[in-house]
């Protein structure tokens, strides 16, 4: 009997095995990253340069020192100026893409090696009909009952060709409050008044990461209806005022389109390490001393059409953790000056205090400067 179970113990020990893939270290070799764009949107186009490091081993590292041209076929070469260390781009006034027009990145790296892309025209861009949300609940292990919030949606118009291939980036926009505005402060040892509401709302922006693509090969109507965009969920204080997506839709060539379906395809494995073998995503990027040698990332070249939205909270209820005042503050005179100041709520006849970041909107990555385009 205690046999039977122990072969019984080993057959679903062996039926659950995955294939692991550990990466190895002895050979690796630090690849070049180019991250860039053209599109027939007006300049300053920029370029991005960095060198990868082992799995582990940190982010990647900005290439500096190179020599980044970029030229319009038949014309004449264009150097972007290095702004910050790898961070490479064109003047406002200078090269602008134009539809039906080929391009082409050319590096030269400082010990002399070069890469180039080759020249590809800025497609037609398709254009957006709209983009919107829907209040939706989205499943997941700390959310089995499912966590509201919006996800988002885009239809397109009908594309210039049957074959249409399209990439969208996303940069999201968001107000928030911190939890309490401050009613006084402590420091130098005394109680100070404090504008009210001079740390209380801030506004952040920031891209939406994730790779969303789509293609209308094959459709009865070459338009692109109801892809699913981004999730934004009310565990953050994302939507808790007003929200605002700007969604730019790329159409782009079929190797582009397939070079950001390979990378998602990877990237969204569950598991990295005991998922399917990861593989080297080749570029459009190439070395052509050494067309072996791999790049990673890739010169966009697109026609862009692009929308902005504005979002009123949902009316459902919100999850993100909120901040409780402490109104035990006998002990404020004691506080050494490293940890002034102190903000304080006044409720009632009490003052409470608490972190900081219940106060100053900013300690949660924001500014207190309201957006130009913003519509309230």
């Amino acid at each position: 009997m205690k046999i039977k179970y122990t072969l019984i113990l080993l057959i679903l020990l062996l039926a659950g095995c995955r294939e692991s893939f550990m990466p190895a270290y002895e050979d690796y070799q630090s690849a070049l990253v180019v991250e860039g764009m053209i599109t027939n949107q007006p300049g300053p186009y920029t370029v991005k340069l960095s060198k990868t490091r082992p799995v582990g081993k940190g982010e990647l590292v900005p290439y500096s020192g190179c020599s980044v041209q970029l030229q319009e076929k038949n014309g004449e070469p264009v150097t972007l100026a290095e702004l910050d260390s790898g961070t490479y781009r064109t003047t406002k006034k200078g090269i602008k893409g134009e539809i039906g027009t080929a391009y082409r990145l050319s590096i030269t790296t400082p010990n002399g090696k070069s890469y180039q892309s080759e020249f590809q025209k800025i497609p037609t861009p398709t254009r957006i009909d709209s983009v919107y949300a829907r209040t939706q609940y989205h499943r997941s292990n700390n959310y089995p009952e499912g966590l509201p919030g919006y996800q988002f949606y885009i239809d397109t118009k009908r594309a210039p060709n049957d074959s249409t291939y399209i990439y969208w980036k996303m940069s999201e926009t968001y107000e928030y409050t911190s939890d309490f505005q401050i009613s006084a402060v402590y420091r130098n040892y005394r109680f100070e008044p404090f504008p009210s509401d001079s740390l209380y709302r801030c506004y952040k922006t920031q891209p939406v990461k994730s790779i969303y693509t789509s293609s209308t090969f094959g459709l009865n109507e070459a338009r692109v209806e109801r892809h699913p965009l981004h999730f934004v969920g009310t565990d953050n204080r994302k939507l808790m005022c007003r929200y605002s997506l700007l969604v730019k839709q790329l159409t782009i060539s079929e190797n582009c389109y397939r070079y950001w379906e390979n990378l998602s395809e990877q990237l969204s494995e569950e598991d990295f390490l005991f998922g399917k073998q990861p593989y080297q995503i080749q570029g459009n990027i190439y070395n052509p001393d050494n067309p072996e040698e791999v790049i990673r990332g890739y010169f966009v070249v697109g026609g862009v059409d692009q929308k902005r939205i504005f979002l009123d909270p949902p009316k459902v209820e919100f999850l993100y953790p909120t901040c409780a005042l402490d109104f035990e503050i006998g002990r404020l005179p004691y506080l050494p000056p490293s940890v002034w100041p102190v903000y304080l709520k006044k409720l009632g006849n009490q003052y409470g205090k608490a972190n900081e970041e219940c106060f100053d909107c900013r300690l949660r990555g924001g500014t207190l400067d309201k957006p130009e385009f913003w519509d309230k």
